[in-house]
C-alpha cells in the first residue's frame, strides 16, 4: 500500500510584485510600494507518488515590497493546501502549510509586468489516515516562482503565477510506523490579485 500519497504537500502559491511610479528614470525619493496579494489555484504533486491526492486546491496570502531604485524587493507569505479521498478502503486526509520568504523583482511599469521571485520555504505536511493514525513533518526547501501581473489600476493588479519547489520529508509508514524519506515536488499554478498601497516613510516622498 503506497501511503506516500497520503503525504501531500502544498507550496502554495503565489503572488506577484509590481514597481509603480510611472517615471522612466528611477526616483530614489519615491515611496516604496507595499503589496498585499491573494493566491487561489491548484498544487500539483508527483502523480506516481500521491495519486489520487496529487491535485490539491491551494490558497495563499503574501506581503511584498519594492522601491524605486532598489535592485530587488522582498516577499513573505503563507500558503496551504488540502485534499481527502478513500485509498484502498481507508479515508485519508492530507493537508499542508507553508511559510516562505525571499527576494522579488518586477520588470517594467506598463500594464503588463512580468516578475520573478525565489527564496526559502518551510513546509509542514500532515497526513491523517482513518484507523491507522496520523503523522506530520516540517522541512526547509528552496522555491522559485514567476508570473505576469496586469495592472488594472494604480492600486489593483491581477495575474497568473507559477511556482516550483522540491524537498524531502521524513514520515512514518502506516500502520507499521517505520520512518521513510519521501521526496515531495510541487508545481503550483494560481490566479493572484493584489492591492498596492504606498507608505511615505523614511523616504519622505510625495507620490
Amino acid at each position: 500500500m503506497k501511503l506516500a500519497l497520503c503525504l501531500a504537500l502544498s507550496s502554495l502559491a503565489a503572488c506577484a510584485s509590481v514597481q509603480s511610479g510611472p517615471t522612466p528614470v528611477p526616483d530614489s525619493t519615491a515611496p516604496p510600494e507595499n503589496r498585499i496579494g491573494i493566491y487561489l489555484g491548484q498544487r500539483q504533486l508527483d502523480e506516481d507518488e500521491w495519486e489520487p491526492l496529487d491535485e490539491q486546491p491551494v490558497f495563499g496570502l503574501e506581503y511584498s515590497r519594492e522601491a524605486e531604485g532598489d535592485a530587488v524587493g522582498f516577499e513573505v507569505g503563507l500558503m496551504g493546501s488540502a485534499d481527502d479521498d478513500n485509498v484502498l478502503g481507508t479515508d485519508v486526509e492530507v493537508s499542508t502549510g507553508e511559510l516562505y520568504g525571499g527576494i522579488r523583482k518586477t520588470f517594467g511599469e506598463d500594464v503588463l509586468r512580468p516578475y520573478v521571485g525565489a527564496g526559502l520555504s518551510f513546509l509542514n505536511l500532515r497526513v491523517d489516515a482513518s484507523g491507522l493514525g496520523d503523522d506530520d513533518d516540517t522541512s526547509p526547501a528552496f522555491y522559485a516562482h514567476g508570473g505576469l501581473a496586469i495592472a488594472a489600476s494604480e492600486a489593483f493588479m491581477i495575474g497568473l503565477d507559477l511556482r516550483f519547489r522540491a524537498q524531502e520529508v521524513r514520515h512514518r509508514r502506516l500502520p507499521d510506523r517505520g520512518k521513510i524519506d519521501v521526496a515531495v515536488t510541487t508545481h503550483d499554478a494560481a490566479l493572484q490579485s493584489r492591492i498596492i498601497f504606498r507608505h511615505v516613510g523614511s523616504r519622505n516622498a510625495v507620490s
